[in-house]
């Protein structure tokens, strides 16, 4: 972010729909068109569940990390860093399948990745909210995958230790 209406972009991506039933395929169809029509690139999910699970686990993984140590992508890609990351990858996976969503490790790894080579001066929202003194992301992010682990009998303790690092965060802000 660029100050109130400023917004730098470090590349491209996608806008990705589907539908939660069957009966809003044509909806999501319909929205997708629209996108698309508009210049966005637009993709229709064939599994919207896997979509936004995938994209969660993207978020957590790199969000928390960045948030509670003040560094944009690049400070990450270390071996202290990607052990944290590759704990709370197989965390969040595990409680997707556990919530029968069959996401695609690799495919989640392969985004991570991608985002710590190519996009290494990325401050991550959470990161921006803690600079800005705004509320995070936290609970609906991570809070929520912890909250899913411990309805299907697992336990997340790198999500839920990251998790409570934020929290603590913003509970010192007041």
């Amino acid at each position: 972010l660029h100050g109130a209406t400023g917004v730098e972009s470090h590349g491209s991506g996608y806008l990705e729909l589907g539908p939660m039933t069957p009966a809003g395929a044509e909806t999501a169809k319909a929205a997708v068109d629209l996108l698309a029509r508009s210049g966005f690139d637009a993709r229709l999910s064939d599994n919207v569940d896997v979509a936004i699970w995938e994209k969660v686990a993207f978020n957590a993984a790199l969000n928390p990390i960045g948030a509670a140590t003040n560094q944009p992508n690049a400070g990450l890609d270390n071996a202290p860093g990607r052990r944290i990351i590759a704990a709370m990858v197989d965390e969040i996976v595990a409680t997707a399948h556990a919530n029968g969503v069959a996401v695609d490790k690799a495919r989640i790894q392969h985004s991570i990745d991608h985002a710590l080579a190519h996009h290494r001066g990325h401050k991550a929202s959470m990161l921006q909210d803690m600079i800005a003194g705004r509320a995070s992301e936290i609970e609906f992010i991570n809070g929520a995958i912890v909250t899913r682990a411990k309805a299907a009998g697992l336990a997340a303790p790198v999500t839920e230790t990251m998790t409570d690092l934020i929290r603590m965060m913003e509970a010192a802000r007041g």
